[in-house]
């Protein structure tokens, strides 16, 4: 009645036609004002199916299936359960079938020929382009992976995404990791937490190092906002150390060195080259600046990190302060010279960062 009323007001009327709600034929202006709802038992109570599908329980204890779509457009495909385990294919509520990226491969041809190009802001866009053309994916399919995190893990290979600070520290996450290009772009350090890496152990370790015939990983950067550049190959180098007596083992960052394997053909891009320039012109400026500042003037600097949430750069800043070998490099390592530094300044800003950086360092304590 409400919805009656409420089109009657803005000369609306529902169009047999077309089966759907306008002022005319071709009207698109109340084309959500109707859905169409199905819904469907699921013959499962198997976590991962519910969860995939969205399940609820409405009545008794049997799971319930519930898709929607708007009222005269094509419904959408029945939903179907992943056989076998999360990394399995399923078709989703929207009817949309999901592959998972641990059961696709990735054609060493297909990465070739994107070395060099710009292809978009966001993630998906790259590894769209990565599957292009690719025949273990049906038609009309999409690509399932967890969308936080700096890597994609493929069936043989693993996909890195770098978001470097632009112009000014433009889109700078606060708790991104410090990432440096090295010798004119031909290496660059990439962070990992010790959970995921454990010594090159882990699946994503092992498809990084290249063993048991994986592909070498691919690389796409990007700059502040900007597109995500494709950087082609990379070859991993293992840290010296993983061992980590701290007691924090999970906060514990390992830092590796990618070396690009297309260099050679990257050093001339000027997508590429702008990218060097203007992140390695960030990088002149920001040592610059903590060179000149020592004393309270540096840990006013790291108070202002702290302050914002970043800890991952000002523990890493200030762990640099002093060389250390790579056994005792970790989050605990870090957060104890950052109270160090911290504690040269009188301020209030540094009064506070320590503070927090004190309440870090006991949960940190408790959970081990």
């Amino acid at each position: 009645l409400l919805l009656e009323k409420s089109l009657s007001i803005a000369g609306a009327s529902w169009i047999h036609e077309e089966q759907s709600i306008g002022r005319w034929k071709d009207d698109s202006a109340f084309v959500n004002a109707v859905s169409s709802l199905r819904f469907l038992f699921l013959d499962s109570t198997d976590p991962i199916a519910v969860k995939k599908l969205k399940a609820k329980r409405i009545v008794g204890s049997q799971y319930v299936v519930t898709q929607q779509w708007v009222t005269g457009y094509e419904p959408p495909m029945i939903p179907s359960a992943p056989e076998g385990g999360a990394d399995m294919p399923y078709r989703d509520v929207k009817g949309v079938f999901r592959m998972p990226t641990g059961i696709v491969s990735i054609e060493e041809s297909r990465v070739n020929s994107l070395v060099g190009t710009r292809l978009g802001k966001a993630k998906d866009r790259c590894l769209d382009a990565l599957v292009e053309g690719n025949g273990n994916m049906p038609r009309d399919s999409k690509l399932e992976y967890h969308q936080r995190g700096g890597y994609v893990e493929f069936q043989d290979v693993v996909a890195m995404f770098v978001n470097m600070p632009g112009k000014g520290g433009e889109s700078r996450p606060n708790r991104g990791y410090p990432n440096e290009w090295l010798e004119g772009g031909k290496f660059m350090s990439w962070f990992l937490r010790e959970n995921e890496w454990n010594g090159g152990k882990t699946s994503v370790g092992e498809k990084l190092l290249g063993k048991n015939d994986y592909n070498n990983p691919v690389l796409f950067v990007r700059m502040g906002r900007g597109d995500f550049l494709c950087c082609g190959q990379c070859k991993v180098a293992e840290p010296q150390s993983n061992h980590d007596e701290s007691g924090s083992r999970d906060w514990a960052l390992v830092e590796l060195h990618l070396e690009l394997l297309d260099w050679e053909t990257l050093k001339s891009n000027m997508d590429f080259k702008a990218l060097i320039d203007t992140t390695e012109n960030k990088n002149d400026e920001t040592e610059e600046a903590l060179d000149k500042a020592n004393g309270s003037g540096l840990a006013d600097e790291l108070a202002k990190l702290v302050l914002t949430g970043d800890f991952i750069t000002s523990t890493f800043i200030a762990s640099k302060r002093t060389p250390v070998n790579g056994e005792k490099r970790s989050f605990h390592f870090g957060l104890t010279e950052l109270k160090l530094v911290l504690s040269q300044s009188s301020s209030d800003d540094a009064g506070r960062a320590a503070k927090i950086v004190a309440d870090k360092l006991d949960e940190l304590y408790v959970e081990s």
